[in-house]
């Protein structure tokens, strides 16, 4: 017989949530998209705040729709992307409606030569289009770079990839539920609290690690 904790706990499961509002605008490895179901079948039904240190794809994040979050993540691109939703999806929508038109394999690896000139002037839009680009239509979206930073994922082969730009606009744009108020990290300094955070998580010690990592984060 389950313990009344448990089945108190199970009461107080969180099944009931609404429509979704927008869905990953990305693909990420270790994405959560196939375990929504079962994660959000566990999700109490009240919390103050929704913390995803190892941001991703945010599929449950754009699933639950939280109106209090914090994401983190290692990769500052893939933040960038984020805050970017937050501000000009429009812009976005745009560059991406540009790479869509003029997809090619020379227009990959064109774009990818591109992406890795650091000296090269970038808006936050363009930078954040061309990021999209890259994930939907290099090998399986696998990110990866090198020991210089470089992206160098070959391009994928897909008849019609899915750059989907006017979906993107469909599920964020600004003041939308699923990206208003939104604090987020990335950089070198969120990699290191990531890296502390998954040794804790290895040794079952992570009380302690998710509680700094909660008084660090910017409360919206």
């Amino acid at each position: 017989m389950a313990p009344r904790s448990l089945l108190r706990a199970k009461r107080d499961l969180h099944t009931a949530l609404p429509d979704p509002v927008a869905s990953p605008v990305i693909k990420w490895v270790g994405g959560k998209t196939k375990l929504l179901s079962a994660l959000t079948a566990r999700m109490p039904a009240h919390f103050e705040r929704y913390f995803e240190p190892f941001a991703g794809g945010a599929a449950l994040f754009f699933r639950i729709a939280p109106e209090r979050a914090v994401l983190t993540d290692s990769n500052h691109d893939l933040i960038g992307l984020y805050t970017c939703l937050t501000k000009d999806v429009a812009g976005v929508i745009r560059t991406l409606e540009h790479h869509r038109s003029a997809h090619s394999e020379a227009h990959y690896y064109e774009t990818r030569t591109r992406w890795n000139d650091r000296e090269l002037a970038w808006t936050s839009a363009e930078r954040a289009a061309t990021f999209i680009y890259l994930n939907k239509t290099c090998f399986n979206g696998l990110w990866r770079v090198n020991r210089s930073g470089a992206f160098n994922v070959p391009i994928g082969r897909y008849v019609d990839p899915p750059i989907c730009a006017q979906r993107i606009g469909h599920g964020a744009e600004p003041g939308h539920p699923a990206l208003r108020r939104l604090p987020l990290r990335g950089g070198r300094r969120a990699a290191r609290r990531l890296r502390v955070l998954r040794s804790a998580l290895r040794s079952g010690h992570a009380d302690r690690q998710l509680h700094q990592l909660h008084r660090r984060c910017v409360r919206a």
